[in-house]
């Protein structure tokens, strides 16, 4: 949702965070650093990835008994260094091939 009017968010907005996250995530290196960053950025007390706070929204867990969902922030940040690793093999994997 948008964070300045509480409703879901624009074409604009849901754009930007759609092709901010995976377009600056496939930049060579910088790209890699972008993710890592992204992915820690939740661990903020909004719990906001930073492409959310680029794109003015927010994601909200509709549940009804209550209950929050999430992945522990060490959890968070342990699986986005495997995918910094994984990302970066991959084209040293792929001339192997």
């Amino acid at each position: 949702m948008a964070v300045s009017t509480g409703e879901p968010p624009g074409r604009g907005a849901a754009g930007l965070r759609a092709v901010l996250c995976p377009g600056l995530a496939s930049v060579p290196i910088t790209g890699m650093i972008f993710f890592l960053v992204d992915v820690m950025w939740t661990a903020t007390p909004a719990r906001r990835a930073l492409h959310d706070v680029l794109a003015g929204t927010v994601v909200v867990d509709v549940r009804s008994d209550g209950t929050r969902a999430g992945v522990s922030v060490p959890t968070r940040v342990l699986a986005s260094l495997l995918m910094v690793v994984l990302l970066s093999l991959m084209p040293y994997l792929a001339f192997m091939g």
